[in-house]
């Protein structure tokens, strides 16, 4: 099964302009205490459309500060909701400009902690990690050069050994993937189509027929990529 980075689309056609992203928040929200929860979300935000950012079905707010908040239409919701996603929430969010507002949704995917309070892969059984590569870079290094050192990886257990080695490090390296490949029976048996794998990328996967359903559909602010396109940047934009 192949699954696509779901990303913000970056063409100012289809998104328009502003400094730091679309969307700024009306009023502040108290992060750290939804943060420290992995079933939480504001019960209601408003953001500011800035600039001359266009309102799209994806789109985002730099200043939430954290990863696992994302902002949709409610058209796209329903496409969304079509499929089988990982355990999540949603709240209701409103996005205005002027005299004019428009309903929104954010969403946010459960949270799996180890002991020590660190997030950890939420669905560790997709990925066939004896399969993948990883290898060791810089955190600006990007894209990958193709010459970085390989850590050699065959278990989960493997990963997070190795995961809690680099976060204990006092350098700038960090553990990143070149190749991921999926647990293709685990994957027929469940049928996943959109989860959050953090720390393995920072934004959703989605599967194929979720992709092919949001195209249909004309949801637009969508920027894809096939997840082993990721570390060279090979960007398709749709």
């Amino acid at each position: 099964m192949n699954y696509y980075i779901l990303d913000t689309s970056t063409d100012t056609k289809v998104v328009g302009s502003a400094p730091w992203g679309p969307l700024e928040l009306n009023e502040p929200l108290e992060m750290r205490s939804i943060l420290q929860y992995s079933n939480r979300l504001p019960n209601y935000a408003e953001f500011r459309l800035k600039g001359n950012s266009r309102l799209t079905d994806y789109t985002y707010c730099l200043h939430l500060g954290a990863v696992n908040f994302f902002i949709f239409s409610p058209k796209m919701r329903s496409v969304l909701e079509q499929f089988s996603l990982q355990k999540h929430i949603w709240a209701d969010c409103k996005i205005v400009r002027k005299d004019k507002g428009w309903d929104y949704q954010m969403l946010r995917f459960a949270q799996i902690r180890d002991s020590k309070g660190y997030l950890t892969i939420a669905i560790p059984e997709m990925i066939d990690f004896h399969n993948s590569r990883f290898c060791e870079s810089d955190f600006c290094d990007f894209p990958l050069e193709g010459n970085e050192p390989v850590v050699p990886i065959d278990s989960y257990n493997d990963y997070l050994r190795v995961w809690d080695e680099f976060r204990k490090c006092s350098t700038n390296k960090e553990l990143r993937f070149v190749h991921l490949s999926f647990n293709e029976s685990y994957l027929e048996s469940n049928k996943i189509d959109m989860c959050w794998l953090f720390p393995l990328h920072s934004n959703p996967l989605i599967s194929e027929r979720l992709k092919d359903a949001l195209i249909e559909n004309g949801i637009t602010g969508l920027n894809l990529m096939e997840i082993n396109d990721y570390p060279t940047r090979k960007v398709k934009l749709l």
